[in-house]
């Protein structure tokens, strides 16, 4: 599952019936995390539906739970077709993470398209980690004093697995802190992130990098940068 990220999909509530002229009022996009994630694509989409079908695309931000909170909110919407969702691998590993959810992943939603498709996980560490390279960041973490933290955007979250798995096979002890979506998370050191998609991204990926050093890329055949 970890070789490559379930792609990000687009899901609505499970319409019944359409009206004969789509859409006649404005459509909400629900993206269950904070800004700084999915929601980077969420208002680029938004704004192209916006401008070729003649009616507002609003996204909204329900960050919490790894998703669960705004994906309840759009299971729980009118099943009409104005409340759509943009979110991310973790609505597709919920299920397996938590006992009992609000709703049912197959019956209440229903997949329109996939938006995206990651080509691997980025490892990156804020600049002020003394590490500047994969292996100097396993030996720093290694530590019993290193005291290091890993920030994902929520529990059960892909990249939260990605992150045990990394301890797993590394032999570290990272401490997993869940945020409420991937902005929000890249002040954690280090970090695990989703590859962002070059076209879709630009000005998020820029912003991000700033911020990051990347050590390595995690995909098919891990490589350091």
């Amino acid at each position: 599952m970890l070789r490559r990220l379930l792609p990000l999909v687009l899901a609505l509530a499970m319409a019944g019936a359409w009206a004969q002229v789509y859409p006649a009022k404005p459509v909400r996009i629900i993206v269950p995390f904070a800004p700084g994630g999915p929601d980077a694509l969420a208002r680029l989409l938004g704004a192209q539906l916006t401008q070729q079908m003649g009616q507002p695309f609003v996204v909204e931000n329900k960050p919490g739970a790894n998703g669960v909170i705004g994906a309840e909110f759009v299971a729980k919407s009118a099943p009409d077709g104005y409340t759509l969702m943009v979110t991310s691998s973790g609505f597709v590993t919920a299920p397996s993470m938590y006992k009992k959810l609000p709703y049912d992943t197959e019956r209440d939603f229903a997949p329109v398209t996939n938006l995206v498709e990651n080509a691997g996980i980025f490892i990156a560490v804020n600049p002020g980690v003394p590490a500047r390279t994969l292996q100097q960041l396993i030996e720093l973490a290694r530590k019993p004093d290193s005291k290091l933290s890993y920030g994902s955007p929520g529990i059960g979250n892909t990249l939260h697995l990605a992150g045990e798995l990394f301890n797993h096979r590394a032999g570290t002890h990272l401490l997993h802190i869940p945020y409420k979506g991937a902005g929000p998370a890249v002040a954690a050191n280090p970090f695990f992130a989703a590859e962002p998609p070059p076209a879709a991204y630009i000005a998020w990926a820029a912003a991000w990098i700033a911020a990051m050093l990347i050590l390595a890329i995690w995909s098919f055949r891990s490589r350091e940068i």
